[in-house]
């Protein structure tokens, strides 16, 4: 790359593509503003699929998908 060090979230340097290479350290929570992240099924989702949309939804709030989003370095609210 172009830069020695940078800033980025948690969960880009724990994606697939970014396993294995270079280095990080995490930074205090108490050195940052957390980045709140929402989730909404849209008026086109709802209407043309919204059996798939319900699940899906639904799923975003399972023990699983928990799990997915801790491997990849989100922190989820209690």
């Amino acid at each position: 790359g172009a830069v020695d060090a940078g800033i980025t979230a948690r969960s880009v340097v724990l994606s697939p593509e970014l396993q294995g290479k270079g280095q990080w350290i995490e930074l205090p929570a108490e050195a940052y503003q957390p980045i709140e992240q929402g989730v909404v099924v849209t008026a086109y989702g709802q209407e043309k699929y919204p059996e798939e949309s319900r699940q899906f939804f639904d799923f975003l709030f399972s023990e699983k998908a928990k799990q997915v989003f801790e491997k990849y370095g989100y922190n989820l609210p209690i």
